[in-house]
């Protein structure tokens, strides 16, 4: 990515939302994109920010990307 940017990619194949872990070197995580967002034709829109340590929700048949900073 860039510099002290990394990227995150959360991917769900099954047919069941799950949750999955938020890495923790990384205190904050933003949204970049999300498959199943309503501006995709999904109907689910994911957390617009995630949080070390955390859970997010990805919904069945997705990827959502996030990207966070090391400072």
């Amino acid at each position: 990515w860039q510099d002290e940017e990394e990227l995150v990619c959360f991917m769900n194949f099954s047919n069941r939302a799950k949750a999955q872990q938020v890495p923790v070197h990384i205190e904050e995580w933003e949204k970049l994109f999300g498959s199943a967002d309503k501006e995709w034709g999904g109907n689910a829109d994911g957390q617009r920010y995630i949080f070390a340590g955390k859970e997010v929700i990805v919904a069945p048949e997705s990827i959502i990307v996030y990207k966070g900073k090391n400072v």
